[in-house]
């Protein structure tokens, strides 16, 4: 991980291994693992979104950390620190844009973060225009109904 800069999350299947999956040390990329019991034991899943998980019917969604890489062999699942610690730094584009708004990213629902950016937004708009003086009118225009 040391060799690597910038954003990622990668998921890899090593044959006559298993799959390992790890996150770049600033969780600038999301990345989580759930599980799904059946009759011979676990099913894996490794996602950017928990919403994925749930849609598929798994369970236990559990986020990769940052830095984290998770190995999953027959024999089990190991989960190992492998880049040092850095500044968590998750991508605000992924809250705004692109997750679903049901999807829980870092354990911080989409949903109410953008609640709460709207919140904030709403809150700083209004102390620019009261220190500034401002009035604004909002114009709507009427169609007639008959058109």
């Amino acid at each position: 991980m040391e060799q690597c800069k910038g954003a990622y999350a990668c998921v890899a299947m090593l044959a006559g291994f298993g799959i390992i999956a790890f996150r770049d040390p600033n969780g600038i990329r999301p990345l989580g693992l759930a599980v799904r019991k059946n009759a011979t034991g676990n099913d894996y899943l490794f996602a950017s979104e928990s919403v994925v998980a749930d849609a598929s019917g798994f369970s236990e969604w559990e986020d990769v950390r940052p830095g984290e890489a998770v190995i999953i062999t027959r024999s089990g699942v190991a989960r190992r620190q492998v880049g040092k610690a850095a500044t968590f730094a998750p991508d605000i584009f992924e809250y705004v844009y692109f997750a679903r708004p049901d999807s829980v990213l870092d354990g911080i629902s989409v949903y109410r973060s953008r609640m709460a950016m709207g919140d904030a937004l709403a809150d700083k708009v209004k102390t620019v225009l009261m220190e500034n003086n401002i009035e604004v009118d909002v114009v709507i225009p009427e169609y007639p109904a008959n058109t």
